[in-house]
């Protein structure tokens, strides 16, 4: 995956926003630049800490999110990859169970890695802690995300970050377990704003974006957006809660919201498939009898939830 045609749109150098957040200026980052961050200081305060890809060094990885990295930390802990995703995958597990902390930059089809996080990273009943974090990659802004293909991969927590600061968190956090973590990186959110943040994420925790009282929408990564839109619009009072984590699920504010509300949207992307079924289908049950109206998945944009909003309060 060649990202040098990405180069020209990165707003500041990674370098430029490091020195000026470590001399006190502003500290409001893109998606992007965050990832770049969280990979510094993850690189600088655990010595255990590798990053692997096929352009995370001499080409600053994608859209810079390593940008300086290998000049700063050595190409022995910043290491350019063949383009093999499968390859890069059976590293990764060989250096977690010699005891590093490896962090692998995937792009493109993840199909040929499942293979490897289906029978070796993820086994069910594996005996040996494997503590990598996968970041994957989109770089097609047109194509739909395809969630749904890792849905059948035991023993993966999988996360969809929406903001810099859960994108950072989410890298820090998974880097302090001893499990496999798969962080989903869209090209739609990747220039979202917020803070700069070096606080850790858990994996299992939602955030509420947005109060309401009369229908609750989850969703996750560029959904966000449309929820936030389509809240803002419509005359139903919607809650939106950012899933983060895919899985695990954080039950326990769903649960909470929909008790309240007494209706529940997913508004997904084209291509969640049977991640969008899972769960749909975990929610369902935790939240049945608190239920109004039938849950509801739907497409993740302002139009679509403002209807099935509507639609759902007059059931």
């Amino acid at each position: 995956m060649d990202h040098t045609a990405h180069a020209v749109s990165r707003p500041r150098a990674y370098a430029d926003r490091l020195a000026a957040l470590e001399s006190g200026a502003p500290s409001a980052v893109s998606l992007r630049e965050g990832v770049a961050l969280a990979q510094h200081h993850a690189l600088a305060t655990d010595a255990r800490v590798m990053l692997l890809g096929e352009s995370v060094g001499r080409l600053g990885g994608a859209f810079g999110s390593s940008e300086g990295l290998q000049a700063r930390f050595g190409a022995e802990r910043v290491i350019d990859l063949p383009i093999s995703s499968a390859g890069a995958v059976g590293l990764a597990i060989g250096l977690a169970l010699a005891g590093k902390r490896p962090v692998v930059e995937l792009g493109g089809a993840l199909g040929p890695a499942l293979g490897q996080l289906q029978q070796e990273l993820a086994a069910p009943g594996a005996e040996n802690p494997t503590p990598i974090v996968l970041r994957w990659v989109q770089d097609t802004p047109d194509a739909p995300v395809p969630v749904g293909v890792v849905a059948d991969v035991h023993n993966l927590q999988i996360a969809l970050p929406s903001t810099p600061q859960d994108a950072q968190g989410l890298i820090l956090g998974a880097l302090q377990q001893d499990g496999a973590v798969l962080i989903i990186e869209t090209v739609s959110v990747l220039g979202e704003e917020g803070q700069h943040s070096v606080t850790p994420v858990p994996m299992g925790r939602a955030n509420v974006r947005c109060a309401g009282d009369q229908l609750t929408v989850i969703t996750a990564g560029s959904g966000v957006k449309a929820a936030l839109a389509a809240a803002a619009e419509s005359e139903v009072s919607i809650e939106v809660i950012d899933l983060v984590s895919l899985r695990p699920l954080d039950l326990r504010t769903i649960v909470a919201s929909v008790s309240r509300t007494g209706r529940v949207l997913l508004a997904v992307e084209p291509g969640w498939g049977a991640m969008a079924e899972e769960i749909l289908g975990a929610v369902t049950r935790a939240c049945f009898l608190h239920l109004e109206s039938p849950p509801q998945t739907v497409t993740a944009s302002a139009a679509a939830i403002v209807e099935a909003a509507s639609q759902s309060l007059h059931y």
